[in-house]
């Protein structure tokens, strides 16, 4: 059993709930000192005691509805390789959402740089680079775009 004093010099709410039916009985409002409650019937009955300053809805009562502000969802930089798979020579696609330090590299299939396509500083608006196929390995890698805090990456497959 808890002491009344655990609940601190708050106000509180008691309740009388019965978990079996869901029913509820307000047993009243109480601002300090020593409170008997005595339930309403024989039956199984659990007193719910919570400081009245939370506004907590009755025991069984759903929690009111509480607006949520999500994040705007991160704008996607629509990275695109055309042609791919690659015989010699394509072009790298993407949209900056705004302006800043951007990232291009090629990466192998264990996250390895294979190449530095760009680095540096670039403007918002649409980005399109030269990739040149005919000095890397072929088979599968990474193109990765890393600009403006996000991460894009699209598959690449190099052919002779």
């Amino acid at each position: 059993m808890q002491s009344r004093t655990s609940l601190g010099p708050d106000s509180v709410c008691a309740w009388w709930f019965r978990p079996a039916d869901g029913t509820k009985t307000y047993a009243g409002a109480y601002a300090s000192g020593s409170n008997v409650f005595t339930p309403p019937s024989s039956s199984d009955w659990v007193l719910v005691v919570d400081r009245k300053s939370l506004d907590l809805p009755p025991p069984g009562d759903p929690p009111a509805p509480t607006s949520v502000e999500w994040p705007a969802p991160a704008r996607e930089m629509n990275l695109a390789i055309t042609p791919n798979p690659i015989h010699s020579t394509g072009r790298i696609r993407f949209e900056l959402p705004e302006g800043g330090a951007v990232r291009v590299t090629l990466l192998d299939l264990q996250g390895r740089e294979r190449s530095r396509l760009a680095e540096g500083t670039y403007r918002a608006g649409p980005v399109e680079l030269a990739l040149d196929g005919r000095e890397l390995e072929t088979g599968l890698c990474w193109c990765l775009v890393q600009a403006a805090g996000r991460d894009e990456t699209r598959p690449v497959v190099i052919v002779r």
